[in-house]
């Protein structure tokens, strides 16, 4: 049975996972260009700062603390032809922004990866989902070639839905979207098994990795951060955990 990465002692930051079939080096310096001039007008700066030879949960750490916006992300190098990008949001990393707009410019597939684990009870906790979203242009609409979504919509009944659109890849299990239940037509062992047909093998530890060859990218704003600006440890972002 798939776990989730850390037994999920480190989401939200790991409640979303991005993946671009690229080197590091390249994603983030495509990051760096792109992010330059949205932030320069508003008199802030990208820092960049190569991570190596530590573990995938000492990497992460290094988003810390979190935030209600936006002010590190990291592009870890993984054992396959993959980078995965993580961020510093308090409610969990962003990759279907970035990985759909960088997955066009670099001209690379794009992933995106969610295993939420659904505690949402009494109006408290956290609603479930699992999602896989595969990047890759031209495609009119965020750059979204396939997109598989099981999510739980949030009323008081919690009432799951369940969508697809774009074409199957072969690996798919398409009789199993025929389901009568909702909850078994995209299991999260079908979402691993999905990801590691395209050679990501997202929740395991030992697949991210970062040496003094290619190491990994930190990548932090400074200058003018606004002032409303809240920041959050890892246990604060937790608390409905």
């Amino acid at each position: 049975m798939v776990k989730l990465l850390y037994n999920d002692a480190l989401a939200p930051i790991t409640s979303e996972l991005g993946f671009l079939k690229c080197d590091a080096k390249t994603a983030a310096s495509t990051f760096l260009a792109w992010h330059t001039k949205i932030r320069s007008p508003l008199g802030q700066v990208l820092e960049e700062k190569d991570l190596a030879d530590e573990s995938l949960d000492s990497l992460i750490r290094h988003l810390l603390p979190l935030a209600n916006m936006h002010t590190r992300f990291l592009f870890v190098p993984t054992r396959g032809q993959w980078t995965a990008f993580f961020d510093n949001s308090w409610c969990g990393s962003d990759p279907a922004s970035i990985c759909s707009y960088l997955a066009e410019q670099i001209g690379c597939l794009g992933i995106r990866a969610v295993w939420v684990p659904n505690t949402f009870k009494e109006r408290k906790g956290h609603l479930g989902a699992v999602i896989f979203e595969v990047y890759d242009k031209p495609n009119p609409i965020l750059n979204i070639r396939r997109s598989i979504c099981l999510i739980n919509d949030g009323n008081w009944t919690t009432k799951w839905d369940f969508e697809t659109s774009g074409e199957p890849f072969d690996f798919e299990d398409v009789e199993r979207y025929k389901t009568r239940r909702k909850t078994d037509r995209f299991t999260p062992e079908m979402l691993d098994n999905y990801l590691k047909a395209l050679g990501i093998d997202a929740f395991s530890e030992d697949f991210y990795c970062a040496s003094k060859e290619c190491p990994a990218k930190l990548i932090s704003i400074h200058g003018k951060i606004p002032d409303d600006v809240t920041y959050y440890s890892l246990k604060e972002a937790r608390e409905d955990y």
